[in-house]
């Protein structure tokens, strides 16, 4: 007798059984949704292209210094809030990727920017 392993080896799977749950989930009215972050857009606004003049005006003095190529925009750091970032522009974009490598919890989160009230973190 083969055990399980040779017989997904040789393609002859054991057949498993599932239990599927035929529960469903009530319908969310998306109207009715509230932003992560207080005074977070409820959607993305555009306001020119990508990049728009200003965000091309900084790339043009940038790349006097160092080729920039891989400088899509110039982000408003003061005007990002939760999900979504706002570039020079004024396009407010959501921003599925956080940066890449920025804390998880959006732009300005309330709880983050409390942390630096604290006596202890201002040494």
């Amino acid at each position: 007798m083969m055990n399980k392993l040779g017989l997904i080896l040789r393609g002859e799977t054991p057949k498993i059984q599932r239990l599927l749950s035929t529960a469903t989930s009530p319908a969310k009215d998306a109207s009715q949704s509230k932003p992560y972050v207080v005074g977070e857009p409820s959607g993305p606004t555009m306001k020119c292209e990508v990049p728009g003049p200003e965000s091309k005006s900084l790339l043009a003095d940038l790349s006097k210094i160092q080729s920039m190529d891989s400088v899509h925009f110039f982000a408003d750091y003061d005007k990002s809030l939760g999900n979504y970032i706002v570039d020079v522009d004024g396009n407010e974009m959501l921003d599925l990727f956080t940066q890449i490598s920025s804390v998880p919890i959006g732009y300005n989160h309330p709880a983050l920017l409390s942390a630096f009230d604290s006596p202890s973190a201002m040494r």
